[in-house]
């Protein structure tokens, strides 16, 4: 299938600091392979031009699995899958943390031109709770025109 720009909304909640969330909009490129959703797509640094480009990143979205990768300043390899309980590191330019993902739900409504994902999941750093996190991804522009 061809690659196609898709329009991509994150909006991530730290329930122990604040209900409001962060909410960050992006341009990518989709594709599907076989049963798999594949976005990658740039983040940069507030206030940057788009020439400076923090993390590229990929978005795998398949049966109830959520996969983001990030290369970039930041490096790391997130899971989410219900009820799941994923290992992995957290690399930064202050240092590198151990990470844990404990996926509570994940919720996929997909439609002929969009995905929309809901992650609810707790996050611990070098083995001490983060926070509980939710994360809305919705995704627009699937469908070729």
């Amino acid at each position: 299938m061809k690659n196609r720009e898709v329009k991509i909304m994150m909006k991530g909640i730290q329930h122990d600091f604040s209900e409001e969330g962060i909410e960050h909009r992006y341009v990518g490129n989709y594709t599907k392979i076989a049963d798999s959703h594949i976005i990658k797509y740039n983040e940069y640094p507030e206030g940057s031009n788009m020439s400076q480009a923090v993390n590229e990143n990929l978005l795998k979205i398949k049966n109830n699995t959520i996969q983001i990768r990030k290369k970039g300043v930041i490096n790391t390899q997130m899971y989410f899958e219900q009820a799941k309980t994923h290992h992995g590191i957290y690399k930064t330019p202050f240092g590198n943390f151990d990470m844990t993902i404990q996926t509570e739900t994940v919720a996929i409504q997909e439609t002929e031109d969009s995905l929309d994902i809901q992650i609810l999941y707790h996050l611990s750093l070098n083995h001490d709770l983060a926070s509980n996190c939710t994360i809305h991804i919705q995704i627009d522009g699937l469908r070729e025109v």
